[in-house]
């Protein structure tokens, strides 16, 4: 990083031994890969890894990464809701495709677009984690209710049964 003082009409360049200030970036900006993402969560698991280059075509220096996932069992419930999203809209790069005579979900990207596939996955198990969470409180919601309604008859009931 360089600072310019200007100093009695000419520039004087002052170079510091350090390049760049890293702080935390809360851009949204990360340097997690996809296998990092599908990692760290735990409604999926990873079922496999893949890359590969184009040896016919070095000059292009494209590497192409393939990441198999499936949903975890106890969070089967939320697939159809993937599923969903994944047919609404793709990432701007790369693809994320359900095989479902496998059971098992496919993102594919150039390592280039690596973050624009992460950007994307984030959002996507954002989504999936609010709909869990909007379903936990719904269900609560809805428990309560029915208790409310189970100590009102009952209530009626005592109210009533002196008459």
């Amino acid at each position: 990083m360089a600072v310019q003082h200007l100093q009695s009409g000419t520039q004087i360049q002052e170079i510091y031994p350090f390049r760049e200030i890293s702080k935390k970036d809360f851009s949204g900006r990360t340097t997690k890969g996809v296998r990092d993402i599908l990692a760290e969560e735990s409604m999926v698991e990873i079922a496999g890894l893949a890359g590969f280059g184009f040896p016919n075509f070095p000059e292009s220096k494209k590497v192409f990464q393939v990441a198999y996932f499936k949903v975890n069992e106890s969070y089967k419930s939320i697939q159809p809701l993937l599923n969903g999203l994944l047919a609404i809209g793709q990432p701007c790069k790369g693809s994320v495709e359900f095989y479902s005579e496998l059971d098992t979900f496919a993102v594919k990207f150039y390592q280039s677009e690596e973050r624009d596939t992460v950007a994307f996955l984030e959002r996507v198990f954002s989504v999936l984690k609010e709909e869990m969470r909007f379903k936990q409180i719904l269900k609560r919601v809805i428990e309560n209710q029915e208790r409310f309604g189970r100590e009102s008859q009952l209530l009626k009931r005592e109210l009533f049964a002196g008459n």
